[in-house]
């Protein structure tokens, strides 16, 4: 199945980019000129350049959340689509069994410097609601039943903000290779680029001594504690909710984003059939 990204793209709103901008889709536009390209946004809009210069005042942030292998930038911002009442979205990988650790860390520390979004402040804050560790990257099984486009879509906008030193930037993509069945022409790295110099790979001093101290058994207690208090916080507030919004909660996935795969599924079908 080939994805077609102007459907997709006039669905969601979002600015529908040149091949020189992205990569192709489309065999039949296949230029020689084309094939090695390096992609690049030349009209980035200018709230995205804002919150590109944002996310850049608070690298010491992403910097310092031990545990964390990679950082993404993901969603309105990586499709060059944010509006100025646009949120930042950010996904997580964390090292095997310090997710829950990694998670309360970095809703701390974002909070403390009140950059993290809230109820009454959203717009061009730091949105912290998917987390996920190393080992547990395809993120196929979430799957919708239908041709979920969004997600193939979603894996291939991402941006590599921060990278643990030694760590491939392009990890997610490689563990979700299906996407070059739907995207015939995606090259085998990630593309999207922001005139920025991420990703980064530098740790904070901090960062080093608080995952040496807490690799052993000492981390191992209080991972299970802090799940064993937060679980039922999620379950409850989940409950809360009449139909199931896709907020999963497990030792692999934290994703507490409400699911707006179906409504994105069905307003695609809609632009088909114009």
């Amino acid at each position: 199945m080939t994805s077609d990204p102007l459907q997709f793209y006039r669905a969601l709103s979002y600015p529908v980019p040149t091949p020189e901008e992205w990569f192709l889709y489309d065999k039949k536009s296949l230029k020689s000129s084309h094939k090695h390209h390096y992609a690049s946004r030349p009209r980035v809009n200018n709230i995205t350049k804002n919150i590109v210069d944002y996310i850049n005042q608070h690298t010491s942030l992403y910097q310092s959340i031990p545990f964390v292998t990679h950082i993404y930038l993901c969603n309105s911002v990586t499709f060059n689509a944010p509006t100025s009442e646009s949120d930042i979205d950010i996904t997580f990988v964390t090292q095997e069994w310090r997710l829950w650790t990694a998670r309360l860390y970095s809703a701390i520390l974002f909070r403390i410097k009140w950059v993290k979004r809230n109820k009454t402040h959203h717009a061009q804050r730091f949105c912290l609601t998917f987390y996920l560790t190393k080992n547990h990257c395809n993120l196929y099984p979430i799957k919708r039943p239908h041709t979920d486009q969004y997600l193939t879509y979603w894996i291939a906008h991402l941006v590599p903000l921060r990278v643990k030193d030694g760590e491939n930037p392009d990890h997610i993509l490689h563990e979700n290779n299906r996407i070059y069945a739907q995207l015939q022409n995606f090259p085998h790295y990630l593309p999207v680029q922001l005139d920025t110099q991420w990703p980064q790979n530098t740790d904070d001093r901090k960062k080093v001594i608080i995952e040496k101290i807490l690799s052993w058994r000492a981390g191992d207690i209080i991972e299970r504690v802090i799940k064993t208090i937060r679980l039922p916080i999620i379950r409850h507030k989940n409950k809360k909710h009449k139909k199931n919004h896709g907020i999963i909660a497990s030792d692999s996935m934290l994703k507490f984003h409400h699911d707006k795969r179906d409504i994105i599924h069905d307003a695609i079908k809609i632009t088909t059939k114009k």
